[in-house]
């Protein structure tokens, strides 16, 4: 990847911690390794960033788990990926969403 490439997925991952509110350490090397291997593809920055926004509109909506109805399943498979960003709970987030479609 070019250096203007690395310097793109250097400002989005550091976007992603101003959005959720974490710092640098917040993840281990492997789990940044992670995030960055899903930011080097067009797919996986717009499901890093489209999760970053839906976390923080519903952190800052504050709406409880029993007002979120259907949504809860998903916004707890996202804050389990912010919480440990890696191969297991990226597909956990997929299952969720097939939940939310079926169930719509």
């Amino acid at each position: 990847m070019s250096d203007s490439g690395l310097g793109t997925r250097k400002r989005i991952f550091q976007w992603l911690l101003v959005v959720l509110g974490r710092s640098a350490g917040s993840w281990n090397p492997s789990q940044r390794a992670f995030i960055n291997s899903l930011i080097e593809g067009d797919e996986g920055t717009k499901t890093l960033v489209q999760m970053a926004v839906a976390t923080a509109r519903l952190r800052d909506s504050g709406l409880k788990p029993e007002e979120l109805g259907a949504l809860w399943a998903m916004h707890e498979a996202i804050a389990d990926f912010w919480n440990d960003p890696c191969p297991g709970t990226y597909k956990n987030l997929h299952t969720a969403g097939k939940f939310l479609d079926s169930d719509s």
